[in-house]
């Protein structure tokens, strides 16, 4: 019987631990919401972090139900990690918050979450770039200037290239500065390209923009200029007719010296003798404060030049030979100020124009006396003034314009008389 007691009561207990293992755990999935703040204009496959979720067994998969906008972002299936999709939807302008829900599951159970991921807004590289459009004579210098390339960018600074150009070869830019050049003056010509265009590029970094360069061409009447003065037409007229370059006047002769400066306004201009008037004589006046000389400007030398005469005794000196010269029938020459000794440099003698001096040989020194008087010459000697504005002619100095040692007036320097012309 004992026996018997003992078998009923091991088959209650295997029973009971048998429906025990039969009982099934029930599986739970946790997932929360998930936010972040990252800078706009991220890169492709850039991580933005990942979903933290749980699962009592087994493991997860993700899943995106939805996204705004489209396509943002995607999800790793077996991770949970985010990642930028579509670079260009993550812009601050366009979308300053991009949002979605994601699914977490395991079997038949699933949990969702809220994504949301805020751009911040980054001050972006801008580049802009005007086109360039332009119309010039044919037959322009070498390395002459056709203008500058108007391009922005908000920070840092632009490097410019040209992408393109017809014919080639035509027009270089300043990588720097965005300026255009001449680069083969043959290519401008009318007859064979009355347009000349290009495309250039202004960049900073990765960001970059282009336009597009149209030089127009003018058609130049090439009857020889001289002719057509020597027949009577003005420089401002024949300037104004044909749109002329100024550098296709300077040089040439008129009212008995060489064109050297027009004033395209009024009309008005200089001319130059053709020849010095003197390689070695003294300013004059040694001492003396010529009151109403100290003028520089363009248009002042006739007046510093009448002032010098008017006040200064002395027999010979650069201002009187050049108001007691008569050349090609006129006599009204005077000494040039500072400035209008300056265009003599720029627009004649650096054209190889005007036989002046450059001091190659021995027996010139090369400067120039202008009719300008030094100003501040009490810092200097107070025994008087005792300098003017000089410039240099001779090749290496670069057309440098001073006053003490060379232009001290008792020293000898050379003279170049010149002359007004009026509009008629």
């Amino acid at each position: 019987m004992r026996i018997f007691n003992l078998s009923i009561l091991f088959i209650l207990l295997l029973f009971l631990a048998c429906s025990e293992n039969d009982e099934t755990i029930e599986i739970t999935v946790l997932i929360s919401d998930f936010e972040t703040t990252i800078d706009e204009n991220p890169s492709a496959g850039i991580s933005l972090g990942t979903i933290e979720a749980s699962t009592n067994q087994g493991s997860l998969t993700y899943s995106i139900i939805e996204q705004s906008p489209s396509n943002a972002f995607a999800i790793n299936s077996s991770t949970g990690e985010l990642t930028v999709s579509n670079e260009t939807l993550f812009d601050f302008e366009t979308n300053s918050t991009i949002t979605g829900t994601v699914k977490a599951e395991n079997g038949d159970v699933s949990e969702t979450a809220n994504i949301t991921i805020n751009l911040n807004d980054v001050n972006e590289i801008a580049v802009s770039i005007e086109d360039f459009e332009t119309t010039i004579n044919e037959n322009p210098e070498l390395g002459q200037s056709l203008g500058m390339v108007n391009a922005f960018t908000n920070q840092g600074s632009l490097t410019y290239s040209i992408v393109e150009q017809s014919p080639s070869d035509a027009f270089a830019i300043n990588s720097s500065t965005g300026e255009l050049t001449v680069s083969n003056e043959t290519l401008f010509d009318f007859e064979t390209n009355s347009t000349i265009t290009g495309t250039v590029k202004a960049e900073n970094g990765d960001v970059s923009e282009t336009a597009n360069i149209t030089i127009n061409l003018n058609d130049v009447n090439e009857q020889n200029l001289q002719d057509r003065l020597n027949n009577g037409e003005t420089p401002c007229e024949i300037y104004q007719s044909d749109n002329s370059l100024l550098d296709e006047l300077y040089g040439l002769t008129y009212q008995g010296g060489l064109i050297f400066y027009l004033n395209t306004n009024d009309c008005t201009g200089m001319v130059a003798a053709e020849n010095d008037q003197s390689s070695e004589i003294e300013w004059g006046c040694e001492g003396v404060n010529i009151s109403g000389a100290e003028f520089s400007e363009i248009g002042s030398g006739l007046s510093n030049t009448n002032a010098i005469v008017s006040e200064c005794n002395e027999m010979s000196y650069a201002a009187k030979i050049c108001f007691d010269l008569t050349l090609e029938n006129y006599d009204d020459w005077y000494l040039p100020s500072k400035d209008e000794l300056n265009l003599l440099y720029n627009n004649l003698h650096l054209k190889n124009l005007g036989n002046f001096e450059n001091g190659s040989n021995n027996c010139c020194n090369g400067w120039y006396w202008s009719s300008t008087e030094f100003e501040d010459q009490d810092n200097y000697n107070s025994n008087g003034y005792e300098a003017v504005w000089v410039q240099s002619f001779r090749e290496g100095n670069n057309g440098m314009q001073t006053t003490y040692d060379v232009g001290i007036k008792s020293s000898k320097n050379h003279v170049r008389a010149i002359r007004n012309f009026l509009k008629k």
